[in-house]
């Protein structure tokens, strides 16, 4: 039982499964906490990834949001969505004594807005977590189309965004390797 002296300062939501609750100091310290449902959170990602920025999202009623995560998915998901999140986005990443916190909205300028956009579908198309790059191609040779080649940035735009493709889409992602 956790009393309420633990979390003064503390604003702390909880989620397990499709479920998020948000815990609360109660009005003297030696009382127990507050625990309130936040339906607006209630949500069906399998992923932690993309509930992280679902709740990043909502606590842009702050100036500055950190996210947490050694991961390069959530590195690769806040770069894409913090075009659409209004706050000031970070990244906390690393493990141990090698972390750091890198600043969003400073790397959306040294990419661009579009190839922010292109990330999501060239870190799918190039290998993450769930799929593996292509035999006998780094993901530096793709990174480098992507970076010069505005062909490549609207093809992986789409392939972020679209669930079917043409024959003309297949040749086009084909050249992006």
């Amino acid at each position: 039982m956790y009393r309420s002296a633990k979390l003064r300062g503390l604003t702390l939501y909880v989620c397990e499964n499709d479920q998020c609750h948000h815990i609360l100091p109660a009005a003297t310290n030696d009382a127990c906490v507050i625990v309130e449902r936040v339906p607006e959170f209630a949500c069906d990602h399998e992923e932690a990834d993309t509930r992280m920025l679902l709740h990043a999202s909502h606590a842009t009623r702050y100036n500055n949001v950190l996210v947490r995560s050694p991961d390069t998915d959530v590195f690769v998901l806040l770069l894409h969505f913090s075009l659409t999140i209004p706050a000031k986005l970070y990244f906390l990443t690393g493990v141990k004594d090698r972390t750091r916190i890198l600043d969003m909205e400073y790397i959306v300028q040294q990419l661009g807005a579009e190839k922010c956009k292109a990330l999501i579908g060239f870190h799918s198309f190039t290998g993450c977590d769930s799929t593996s790059s292509f035999y006998g191609y780094s993901k530096v040779s793709s990174w480098n189309i992507l970076l010069h080649d505005p062909t490549s940035v609207a093809t992986l735009t789409s392939l972020g965004t679209e669930f079917s493709f043409d024959e003309q889409f297949e040749k086009k992602i084909e050249a992006t390797v």
